[in-house]
């Protein structure tokens, strides 16, 4: 994770044209404003893996050990969670689909700019971020819309 993925974290504004020095004092003044004590464990979503892809890794190494251990269990078991395995994908998959066509889908809402900012993002309360990558925009796509 990189400063300023937690500066969008902490909603820190102007972040696209601040030195790191200044990004990295913008995000403790937010931490100190936002929690009595910055450095206690904070409750933040980052990309990676959930609960539930943790948990479907596991019964998978269960279904292989269970097959691998000789015992003979119902086709039908083992067809329906099969079935369940391919509509998590199914579900992740299109997640992933949307994530990647989040800026054609929204291609109304950003444009390309001169300058150290080469990106702007209309915000829905009407307001422009500047965004230097097509990451920090689609970042921003995702967090507004």
């Amino acid at each position: 994770m990189d400063l300023y993925t937690i500066a969008v974290e902490f909603d820190i504004e102007g972040r696209s044209s601040m030195s790191k020095a200044e990004l990295i004092d913008a995000i403790l003044a937010a931490a100190e404003q936002q929690y009595t004590n910055p450095f206690e464990s904070v409750d933040i979503d980052f990309p990676g893996a959930t609960e539930t892809d943790t948990e479907a890794a596991d019964a998978a190494a269960d279904d292989d050990a269970e097959t691998d251990s000789g015992v003979d269990d119902s086709n039908d078991t083992d067809e329906l969670g099969d079935d369940d395995e391919a509509a998590s994908s199914d579900d992740d998959s299109g997640q992933l689909n949307a994530m990647l066509s989040l800026m054609e889908t929204h291609d109304d809402k950003w444009w390309s700019t001169d300058g150290d900012a080469r990106y702007k993002v209309e915000l829905p309360d009407g307001s422009v971020e500047s965004a230097r990558t097509k990451d920090d925009v689609r970042a921003m796509l995702f967090k507004n819309y």
